[in-house]
């Protein structure tokens, strides 16, 4: 993930997502008022928290503050294939950006999965 806080609004979506959505609860405000500012466990730096990369905050941040690293600059795909998540079993849905049979990005998708069909 490619972190730029400079962006941030402190909308809290970041921290829900992974709060509420992941229940990793990696990500969280520190500090109070004109001071406060999101946090990655304990004010670690992204890199030494123990973040799962599930990328749930990518998706919920709506001004770029926290990026895919592989969407910085232009990606152009060849193709995009459909496929399910390997990390945990549950069956999210993804979509993998191709370009020269490399997987560039990956993007979720909606699928049963993510409105609690498996439970």
């Amino acid at each position: 993930m490619a972190v730029n806080l400079d962006a941030c609004i402190q909308c809290n979506r970041c921290v829900r997502a992974c709060r509420e959505e992941q229940v990793n609860d990696v990500i969280g405000m520190a500090m109070r008022g004109s001071h406060a500012q999101i946090v990655f466990d304990l004010g670690d730096a992204m890199a030494k928290a123990p973040v799962v990369a599930c990328g749930e905050c990518v998706q919920a941040c709506p001004t770029g503050a926290l990026m895919p690293k592989t969407s910085v600059g232009t990606q152009v795909v060849d193709k995009k294939v459909d496929s399910v998540c390997p990390f945990c079993g549950v069956g999210c849905l993804l979509t993998y950006n191709v370009r020269g049979n490399k997987i560039i990005s990956v993007d979720g998708r909606d699928g049963p999965a993510n409105h609690d069909a498996c439970a």
